[in-house]
Parts: C-alpha cells; structure tokens; sequence
C-alpha cells in the first residue's frame, strides 16, 4: 500500500556556499540521521525507520552533495 507520510528528520546538518559569479563553483552538503525521522505517529515512526524502509540501524545516515549548480532560466538574482 502506497501513502503519503508527513514528517520530517530532528537531526541533520549541512552547509552550502554559493558563489554567485561563478555559480558552477557553488555547493552544498548535508547529511541526516536516519534514526532521527518524526512523522508523528510512533507506531509510523518504527516501521519507517525500520528494515523494511530507511532501516536505520545498518544505514544511519542520509548523505547529500551536489553534484552541479545551474543558474535557472527566467531566475532573479535580486
């Protein structure tokens, strides 16, 4: 069965640094903790981070780098 879950990660870090001149330059990293998942209902809380989705014991992290920055056709820089 396929839902929409809400909720959200209460532990997460990162940074981005943008470099407006050179917008290819620019970056962005973070990383989450899997284990640290609230969608609100407890009983959701351990299926989800359980091993039959995030599986949050083998896989404790979420990791995210950008990989390319491109300026967005019509975007303002105001």
């Amino acid at each position: 069965m396929l839902t929409d879950v809400w909720g959200g990660f209460t532990a997460f870090e990162g940074f981005g640094r943008l470099d407006a001149p050179r917008p290819a330059r620019s970056e962005a990293h973070v990383s989450v903790q899997t284990g640290s998942l609230d969608p609100g209902v407890p009983v959701r809380d351990s299926r989800i981070a359980g091993p039959g989705f995030l599986d949050a014991a083998a896989f404790p992290l979420i990791l995210f780098r950008s990989i390319a920055v491109v300026p967005w056709a019509g975007a303002s820089s105001a």
